[in-house]
Parts: C-alpha cells; sequence; structure tokens
C-alpha cells in the first residue's frame, strides 16, 4: 500500500470522529508508511488509535507506529477494557470467537447477562439482573470497522471481517476452550444457567419463579431472569434457525457424539426442520462431523440417504418423508429394517404424509403370455365403485373388474385396436375400435350399434351427451355429429363455418354444453355449442391471445371451462 492509500484511510477516519491530527502528528505517520511495507488494515488500525481522544497520548505516538497490525489490534482492545472493562469486553469476544457462524445482538446480550463475572462487575443488582444495552452496543460500534454483520437464514449476525482480527483476539484472549463451547451450547438448548451457578427452564419457563423475581426485584434483592430464550425447534410456521445451525456444531467440538446423534440426526422433527430451514447441504455438514468416527450402522444408513437424494432435496424439501418412505419400502436399508431408529422415524414419516394409497392386491390380468399386454386406460364406472374398467389394444379386449372380488367378471374380445372408451350408461359404452365408435352392453357383452363414419387419424375426439346420443368430430374436421346410440344414425350436424377447422372437443359430465377450439381463425377462438338446443351460442375470443385447447378442462355442470392461452408478442 503506497502512501496516498494510508492518508486517504485516515482522512476518512478523521471525518468520522470529527477530530484532525497536527502538522507533525501527520508526519509521523506519514513517514511510517514511506518507510516500511504496510496494509489498508494496519492503516485503519493506527487510524483508530490516533484520533482516539481518550486513549491518545503524544507519547504513545512512537510505540504505535512501530507495531505489527495483530500488536496495534490488541492495543485497541485494550483501549475498549478500559472503557467497558476486560470481563465484558473479554467474554463478548470469546463468545463471538467459538461461535459457528457468529452471534446476533440478543444473543450477545444475553450470553453476558448470563455470566457472573461480567454481572459482577458491571451492574451487580441493577438492571434486573441483565447488563445495560449500551455495553454491547458501544462495543459493536467501536469495533464496528473490524466486524461484519451477515445474514443467516434470516438473523444478523456479528463475526469478524478479517481472520487477522480473530487470530489477535484469539492471542490475547486465549483459544478454543471446551468450557465457552459448553456454555453456547446450553445457551442455544435453552439450558443456560444463571450467574448464580442455577440451572434455569428455558422452554416452559415456571410462571411461579418469574412472580418470585419480580417480587425480589421489589424488595431490592436482585432477581435472576431467565437469562436465555427459550429455544424450541419452531414457533408456529417460524423455525429456530440459529438453534437448527450451532447446536450441532457446539456437540461435534465438545465430543458429544452420542447426544449429536440421539438428540438431532435420528429425531425426526429435527431433521425435517433442519432440511426445510437450512438445506440437505447443511444437513451433510452436521453427519460430517461424526461420520468418520462413529460405528452406528443408522448413521451411516442415513447419511447414504441423503446424498443420494440431495438433488431432489435440494429442489424440494417437503419429498423427505416420501423419499423415506420409498427408500425404505425398496429394502434399501439393508439389515436395518427392524431397527428402532428406522421404525421411529417411518411411523413420524406416515403421521406427517397422512392417509396414502397402499398396494392392496394385484389384479392378475396376465393369461396369454405370448401376447403383450399393455393396458390404453382405466376407466372408472360413474356412480359405481366397485367396478373398473381396462381398455388393451394390443390383445384386442375389453375386460370389467371387481374390486371386492380382485377378479375379472365380463370380458370383450375380438376388437380392433380399443383405444378409448365413455360410459353412456350403467352398462353401455361407446368404444373407440381403431377410427370407429361402437356402442357394446358390456354387461351382456353384445355389439348395439356401429356409429356410422370415422373419426380423424390423429384427433379421433368424442364425447357423451347422454345414454341416448354421442358426439363426435367428423374426419375433416369442419363438423360437430350427433350420432343415435341405438342406430348409429347421424341425427344433427353442427358446423363452424367456412374453412374452418377444429382441433379439440370437450364434454361436460351431464352433456349439456360441448366445447370445441378452433386452429384456423386468429386469435384461435372457443366454440361453444348448447347440445340441447343445438346451437352455437359463443364464438369466444380475447385479442392477442390464442386458445391452446389441448391443455383445458370443463366443469361439471359446464358453466365454466379452464384453458391455457398463448399471449401473441407485441
Amino acid at each position: 500500500m503506497d502512501l496516498d492509500d494510508a492518508v486517504h484511510i485516515m482522512q476518512s477516519e478523521e471525518e468520522k470522529r470529527g477530530y484532525h491530527l497536527v502538522q507533525d502528528e501527520m508526519a509521523l505517520f506519514s513517514k511510517t508508511f514511506q518507510d516500511t511495507d504496510s496494509t489498508p488494515l494496519r492503516a485503519r488500525l493506527l487510524a483508530s488509535l490516533l484520533l482516539d481522544d481518550v486513549t491518545y497520548r503524544v507519547t504513545d505516538m512512537e510505540r504505535y507506529v512501530s507495531c505489527s497490525t495483530e500488536e496495534l489490534f490488541g492495543i485497541l482492545l485494550e483501549c475498549l477494557e478500559n472503557r467497558l472493562g476486560r470481563a465484558c469486553v473479554e467474554r463478548a469476544i470469546v463468545y463471538m470467537n467459538h461461535s459457528k457462524r457468529g452471534l446476533a445482538d440478543t444473543e450477545v446480550m444475553d450470553l453476558l447477562s448470563g455470566d457472573a463475572d461480567v454481572i459482577q462487575t458491571m451492574c451487580q443488582k441493577r438492571h434486573n439482573g441483565r447488563i445495560p444495552l449500551y455495553a454491547w452496543a458501544f462495543t459493536k460500534a467501536f469495533l464496528e470497522p473490524y466486524l461484519t454483520e451477515k445474514i443467516v437464514e434470516g438473523v444478523p449476525v456479528v463475526h469478524w471481517r478479517h481472520q487477522v482480527f480473530r487470530k489477535a483476539s484469539e492471542e490475547r484472549y486465549g483459544g478454543s476452550c471446551q468450557k465457552v463451547y459448553r456454555q453456547l451450547l446450553a445457551y442455544f438448548t435453552g439450558k443456560q444457567e444463571s450467574p448464580d451457578g442455577k440451572a434455569k427452564q428455558k422452554a416452559n419457563g415456571a410462571e411461579s419463579k418469574e412472580k418470585k423475581g419480580k417480587k425480589n426485584f421489589k424488595k431490592g434483592t436482585g432477581p435472576q431472569q431467565n437469562l436465555g430464550r427459550s429455544q424450541k425447534l419452531r414457533y408456529g410456521d417460524v423455525f429456530n434457525s440459529r438453534r437448527l445451525d450451532e447446536v450441532p456444531w457446539l456437540l461435534g467440538k465438545t465430543g458429544s457424539e452420542a447426544q449429536l446423534i440421539q438428540d438431532c440426526l435420528l429425531q425426526w422433527e429435527w431433521l425435517d426442520a433442519k432440511l426445510r430451514c437450512h438445506g440437505v447441504n447443511n444437513l451433510l455438514e452436521d453427519f460430517s462431523y461424526i461420520l468418520n468416527s462413529s460405528k452406528d450402522p443408522t448413521v451411516k444408513a442415513l447419511h447414504e440417504f441423503f446424498v443420494h437424494h440431495q438433488v431432489i432435496l435440494r429442489r424440494d424439501p417437503e419429498q423427505f418423508n416420501h423419499l423415506l418412505r420409498t427408500h425404505y419400502d425398496s429394502g434399501k436399508f439393508q439389515g436395518l429394517v427392524e431397527a428402532r431408529e428406522i421404525q421411529t422415524l417411518l411411523e413420524k414419516c406416515n403421521e406427517a404424509l397422512g392417509p396414502r394409497l397402499e398396494l392392496d392386491q394385484k389384479l392378475e390380468i396376465e393369461e396369454d403370455n405370448t401376447q403383450e399386454h399393455i393396458l390404453a386406460g382405466l376407466f372408472w364406472i360413474k356412480g359405481d365403485a366397485d367396478h373398473v374398467i381396462s381398455v388393451s389394444p394390443i390383445r384386442g379386449d375389453v375386460a370389467v373388474w371387481d374390486f371386492r372380488t380382485r377378479c375379472r367378471i365380463r370380458k370383450l374380445t375380438g376388437l380392433r385396436q380399443p383405444k378409448d372408451l365413455r360410459m353412456c350408461g350403467p352398462t353401455t359404452a361407446v368404444i373407440l375400435c381403431d377410427r370407429e365408435l361402437k356402442v357394446y352392453d358390456l354387461d351382456n357383452g353384445t355389439l348395439v350399434s356401429t356409429l356410422k363414419g370415422v373419426l380423424n387419424l390423429r384427433m379421433p375426439y368424442f364425447g357423451v351427451h347422454s345414454e341416448e346420443y354421442t358426439i363426435a368430430m367428423a374426419r375433416n374436421r369442419m363438423y360437430v355429429n350427433m350420432l343415435k346410440n341405438s342406430t348409429g344414425d347421424v341425427e344433427a350436424t353442427f358446423k363452424a363455418g367456412e374453412d374452418r377447422f377444429m382441433d379439440s372437443l370437450l364434454v361436460n359430465d351431464n352433456g349439456d354444453v360441448c366445447v370445441c377450439g378452433d386452429a384456423v381463425q386468429k386469435p384461435f377462438p372457443l366454440l361453444v355449442w348448447d347440445l340441447r338446443a343445438r346451437k352455437l351460442i359463443y364464438d369466444l375470443r380475447i385479442v392477442g391471445h390464442d386458445f391452446l385447447t389441448k391443455m383445458a378442462a370443463i366443469s361439471s355442470e359446464g358453466s365454466y371451462m379452464l384453458c391455457v392461452a398463448k399471449v401473441a408478442a407485441a
């Protein structure tokens, strides 16, 4: 860094503090950066110390300019300690250094208020057993150039801006400490101790203790509040993201592998909340804390499950329950099918999934293994929940199945490529065979009639008006015919107009309304016919919108239609 950059940093600090160095002081500051190589961090630290109106003394100038970056930061922390006391500054920084991603303002205040040394030196019986708000606010403002605030799952947390500051603070206050990790763990699990050393219950909070605290405060005996906060996994629809993020890290640091496994990695509530709040990558990071040292086969199997499904879970964490159930049903938890932990997870998954379809028993539809059996569709019989109809175009048969006995009770054979089916009565169906429509009595297994004409090869659309009539689009796609089921004759014809070709046909459940799309007119319209009155009632169009009637549906009574529309380019 050259001299101009150092001077610019000094000037910016002078503007913030409203104080300016005299000429001799500025000359000595400039000389420091002419003689030695330095960094912007050192320049900012030196400027902060020289401009501090409380700690600055002329005799300190020579000592400051010869110090390294780490030494300057140590001097800065000493200045802060002179104002607030060493206990408050030290504990705040130590807690921050031992956290995974940093601490929120409220968390620092709670932790300091639960620290006996800080309470004793700062407030004793004042402030209702909590340190004054200005303590952390002043610390944060004093160290503001060296701290950074980032958002972790919606919570702003504070940590060091550069590793050099963390290293310097650890050299001053000590490095990793198991006691501090345990204190943080107690806080984030809701089991923090009060300054008198007695454990406080946070999760539910005893009302009697709360009242007692208020009573003691009136007497001036110095009450002890719930110094931490309730640390449930979720509050309504909001997850406790800080607990979910910090607790596994702290358990790993304290060597509490068994607790990490039992309280987190094998608990459905924790896994579900972690996936929804932080995602599968963060959860896999929790597994990494104990994966190399743990010999628990259930933990390893769950880790493999999350690795295998991480792409899906990254996109949609709500698939966790379904994927775990499917993973279990497919037999991939080898040797752990009867494990108590797996069974407990599956019970929770089933509760979260709610009612689900279970495979009762397969219908044995294979009789002739010499022919490939492919179903074109399964069709319900309206008003009959006990039977279903299957259509097989390759074998040329239509079968009726009874769910109660799981047997086939009717079978029509010898049909020419049956592809589609519509029920026009309790036992009568219109079946599309190749390009022809045939009416069959499924109960007796007899052909009633063959409807006149053939349908379009690519668009064989038809529907049912009533037990007596079928609606079908003509082969040339310019007409819609109403055909009588008993005779097969055409009773009425609906024409859209000259040179208009329809590309869809929808009939509502009660057969009163027929809607077709027109693929020729611009913009693509919707043609609506009243089948009882046998007339066109609407030619619907929206300027700049083309109706894509291949993606459409009509309500049962025919009053509403839903259709996808393509907006024309401007």
